[in-house]
């Protein structure tokens, strides 16, 4: 038997805005592990 985890890269794996400021309310310095969308709305993980 396999398990077989995400396989999903970082230029894939998009999250809104709401994920990205619970990230940096819990760590400011988070925000570096975040990139913005084209339309600068939500980010990349």
């Amino acid at each position: 038997m396999a398990w077989l985890g995400p396989a999903i890269s970082e230029e894939k794996f998009e999250v809104g805005s709401e994920v990205r400021d619970a990230f940096i309310q819990h760590d400011a310095e988070l925000v570096q592990g975040f990139k913005a969308y084209d339309n600068g709305i939500a980010g990349r993980l």
